[in-house]
């Protein structure tokens, strides 16, 4: 039996997060004004969010949360702004500061807080695989042992490997 595809996540961004020159690069303004300029609408839809830094080789995943209220009020709380200056100044304030969103879709009914708690601990699985130092790791699965070439370290250009990543669908 196939999914369901009306519950599928919408994806938002990256929304560049303007920094300040003095005390701490992030402020609340600059997150809420994300939602005044680019991105209208969206900071009342609920959903998860992913912080993270553009550099040079790519976008790293700092912090995944998730809102069943709306963005706007759960991406510029105190607790996540300090979360998001704190992962900032750790990685040596190189690289632009982004946001994603994944918006819930409407429907009508209730909204389904369980499948926005799954995709939340999908995304921080995900964003755990690429920077083992994101912020938050409830629920991580992190073994004890590797598959050569592919999960954790080691060469992953192999026939082998890039056969098994398509039979995996990875």
């Amino acid at each position: 039996m196939g999914k369901d595809s009306s519950w599928e996540f919408k994806i938002f961004g990256p929304f560049r997060i303007k920094r300040t020159k003095e005390g701490n690069p992030i402020q609340k303004n600059a997150l809420t004004s994300i939602f005044e300029d680019e991105a209208k609408g969206l900071g009342e839809q609920i959903g998860c969010y992913i912080f993270g830094k553009r550099a040079s080789q790519g976008i790293t995943p700092w912090y995944v949360g998730q809102t069943t209220k709306c963005f706007k009020g759960e991406i510029a709380t105190p607790a996540n702004i300090v979360k998001y200056n704190n992962t900032y100044n750790r990685a040596h304030q190189h690289g632009t500061p982004v946001m994603f969103f994944l918006a819930h879709p409407r429907k009508k009914g209730p909204n389904n807080k369980n499948f926005i708690g799954q995709l939340e601990r999908y995304l921080i699985q995900r964003a755990y695989e690429k920077n083992p130092k994101v912020e938050n790791k409830q629920g991580i699965f992190d073994p004890d042992w590797r598959i050569g070439g592919f999960f954790g370290k080691g060469k992953a250009s192999s026939k082998e490997v890039k056969a098994f990543k398509s039979l995996m669908g990875w």
